[in-house]
């Protein structure tokens, strides 16, 4: 009996590990299995590892890379030690990974399995556009350093009293409706063309989602309809003023240092914390043809002439991809 319940215990241990221990080849894969920490090491990063809703090639090029380097330790204090960091490394990009909107999950295994990295060569000509690019697509597909905020309220019908809550007095700028500018446009005192009061027609979507950000030492709201049309930048404190024009045009034209236009077109954008600052992530999304993820400066300048200094109008990096079809002769040699 005693024999039996031996046999028994070894060949649970032989199953502890993330991986077939009837199959273990090198010494420390034997050192895993014989161990029983080491073996439950090895099942909490399998278990880390298999959460992942979006595992991404550099996600794995990571881990197998991770694994050769392991198996150049010693001793169970090399092995303990590379699995407390790997441990570590990957539970804070899943944590990242779980901030993540779906959309841009589903939008970036798209890009990893049908499209390929292409540069524009009238967009991109300057390299440092291309290497900063690159260098925050590194970052992104391994879900380092990124984090999506979450907004303060999403996708609301305007008239929901939660938002009137959350804008305050500004509330009363009635952000869901567009703004047009004239084919001739007039200029104020500094020489600039501003806004003008064209029929602000409501948006087909006019839900709205608002985030709260922080831009030179100052902080915002950052305001956007849920999937067109113009987003807006607002000082907080104006919000909280007593007694506000509720007229947007002026506010634009006169507090452009606190209420500010963006680019239309940020159809996915929200915030998101990269390295300890924010900046407008968008997602352009062309599921046929091409992936653009986009980030911005919160606020940028883009033109003199413009009425406001655009907030969307410079990018920090940009990573564009296009589907790549393949030729017949291609396919064939496959």
């Amino acid at each position: 009996m005693k024999k039996l319940l031996l046999i028994l215990f070894v060949n649970i241990s032989l199953l502890a590990a993330s991986f077939d221990c009837t199959h273990a080849t090198t010494n420390v894969e034997k050192m895993i299995c014989a161990d029983k920490e080491l073996s439950q090491f090895d099942e909490k990063l399998n278990r880390v590892y298999t959460s992942f809703y979006l595992l991404t090639k550099e996600i794995k090029t990571d881990q197998r890379a991770w694994i050769k380097k392991r198996n150049t330790c010693q001793d169970t204090n090399c092995i303990k030690e590379a699995y407390t960091k790997r441990v570590e490394e990957l539970t804070t990009s899943l944590a990242n990974q779980k901030t993540f909107p779906k959309l841009y999950l589903d939008a970036m295994k798209e890009a990893q399995e049908h499209m390929e990295i292409v540069w524009n060569p009238i967009i991109f000509s300057e390299q440092e556009r291309i290497d900063a690019g690159l260098k925050f697509k590194d970052d992104l597909f391994r879900f380092k350093n990124i984090q999506f905020k979450p907004p303060l309220i999403e996708n609301v019908q305007y008239n929901d009293p939660r938002l009137k809550e959350i804008l305050g007095v500004c509330y009363f700028y009635r952000f869901d409706l567009e703004i047009g500018e004239f084919d001739h446009p007039k200029y104020i005192e500094d020489g600039k063309k501003y806004w003008v009061e064209d029929e602000r027609k409501p948006l087909r979507d006019i839900n709205v989602s608002v985030w709260k950000t922080t831009a030179k030492n100052k902080e915002w709201l950052f305001i956007k309809p849920t999937t067109s049309g113009s987003a807006y930048l607002v000082d907080t404190a104006l919000c909280k003023q007593e007694r506000l024009k509720n007229n947007l045009v002026d506010a634009l034209n006169y507090d452009r240092e606190r209420v500010k236009r963006s680019q239309s077109g940020l159809y996915h954008a929200g915030i998101i914390s990269y390295k300890e600052q924010e900046y407008v992530f968008d997602l352009i999304w062309d599921q046929n043809h091409k992936v653009y993820f986009e980030l911005y400066k919160i606020l940028s300048r883009t033109s003199s002439e413009d009425p406001t200094i655009r907030f969307t109008g410079v990018w920090q990096a940009i990573i564009p991809f296009k589907k790549i079809e393949k030729s017949q002769t291609q396919q064939g040699e496959k």
